[in-house]
């Protein structure tokens, strides 16, 4: 399917890639690849941009998919907090209170705020760059979760060879 043209009268053409349909154009590389060939910016063109910076100052609300996963992600990352420190209790009180089931504890209930600290933050940082329209950042808190459960599973080790 080809529609006439677009603001500077080129044959767009509609493709189906994915879920999502978009218009390329006929003439050509992508626009991104022809940089000396670019006709200069419009009016309009510096509008969009002032929008675009308008935007990334103000906050808009987002495509709900979005917001919604972020919030199971967090909810993921609060259900492993939570089953953490149960282990932690179960630890603490089923087991002889000798200092390898201490140390084994004191670590489940570290990794548990690990877990749910962490998730907060990466929930607080994903959803201003989704509102802001922007990359999501970096995030060290599934390193540092790895990492805790590891030595979770080292004293465990620990105490039952103690």
């Amino acid at each position: 399917m080809a529609k006439p043209g677009s603001a500077d009268g080129r044959l767009l053409r509609a493709t189906n890639r994915g879920r999502w349909l978009r218009w390329r154009r006929l003439d050509g590389p992508p626009a991104r690849l022809r940089s000396a060939a670019l006709p200069s910016p419009t009016p309009d063109d510096a509008r969009d941009g002032a929008n675009r910076r308008n935007l990334a100052d103000h906050p808009t609300e987002p495509d709900y998919r979005f917001t919604l996963a972020n919030e199971r992600t967090f909810l993921a990352y609060e259900r492993t907090a939570i089953g953490l420190v149960a282990a932690a209790l179960a630890v603490l009180h089923l087991l002889d209170p000798d200092w390898p089931q201490r140390l084994l504890g004191g670590l489940l209930i570290a990794a548990g705020a690990v877990a749910a600290v962490g998730g907060y933050l990466r929930f607080r940082s994903v959803d201003r760059a989704i509102r802001a329209g922007g990359t999501l950042p970096a995030n060290p808190t599934a390193h540092l979760l790895a990492i805790a459960v590891l030595i979770c599973l080292v004293a465990a080790a620990i105490s039952v060879l103690a």
